[in-house]
């Protein structure tokens, strides 16, 4: 087989966490398993082309070895994939917890300002602060 039905559902999984929607997940899985099912019937994974099959020329060794690395491509491209996507997962969750603080952070910091604005209004209280100085500088003379 090309990949796992492991590998599989794990890129099922990945897409589930990225809120793929559900109908393209299970199209591309099917369309994976499919695919490498159709393959490895097809007898793709054991043919090997020995160099004798075009005579004694090198074309056969290197078709055979040609044939090898395509293989192996294709099953280290879907691993990749899956990588990729596991990984722009975690960056999409830390990017989220980030925001997440920021805004708690900027919540915490209005909250603050908000509590100083109201503190140095109370303590500028201008009818007291109006008594006060009316005390100190009467209009009709001086207390005593």
């Amino acid at each position: 087989m090309l990949f796992s039905l492991d590998q599989v559902a794990s890129l099922g999984n990945e897409l589930h966490e990225l809120h793929v929607d559900q109908e393209i997940i299970h199209t591309i899985s099917a369309d994976l398993t499919r695919n490498s099912d159709e393959v490895t019937n097809s007898g793709f994974e054991t043919m090997h082309v020995s160099q004798t099959v075009f005579g004694e020329s090198a074309v056969g060794g290197s078709l055979g070895y040609h044939h090898s690395l395509a293989h192996a491509k294709v099953a280290d491209t879907l691993a990749a994939v899956l990588e990729d996507l596991h990984t722009f997962r975690l960056g999409l969750q830390a990017f989220q917890k980030a925001v997440d603080s920021a805004d708690t952070q900027s919540a915490s910091d209005l909250r603050k300002r908000h509590s100083a604005i109201d503190a140095l209004a109370r303590s500028a209280d201008f009818a007291h602060t109006h008594q006060r100085n009316h005390y100190y500088h009467p209009a009709g003379g001086t207390h005593a």
